[in-house]
């Protein structure tokens, strides 16, 4: 993921953009890392917007761009 030092920096409730290959999120509130297994790591999110739920993305995956909103 580019970008991931600003997530280990980040303070819980932060609002980042996330862009993936396929779609861009806009002012999500990060919540913290979760373990999936051994070797997933997700950076997990939820959306400013009540009716958005957590989103969850693999840390590993180097096309996927995280930005301080």
């Amino acid at each position: 993921m580019k970008g991931l030092e600003l997530l280990f920096d980040a303070m819980l409730g932060d609002v980042f953009t996330v862009e993936t290959g396929y779609e861009t999120y806009p002012n999500l509130i990060f919540m913290g890392f979760l373990e999936e297994n051994a070797d997933v790591t997700l950076a997990c999110f939820t959306g400013k917007e009540i009716e958005q739920g957590p989103v969850f993305f693999d840390i590993n995956v180097p096309s996927n761009q995280v930005k301080k909103v």
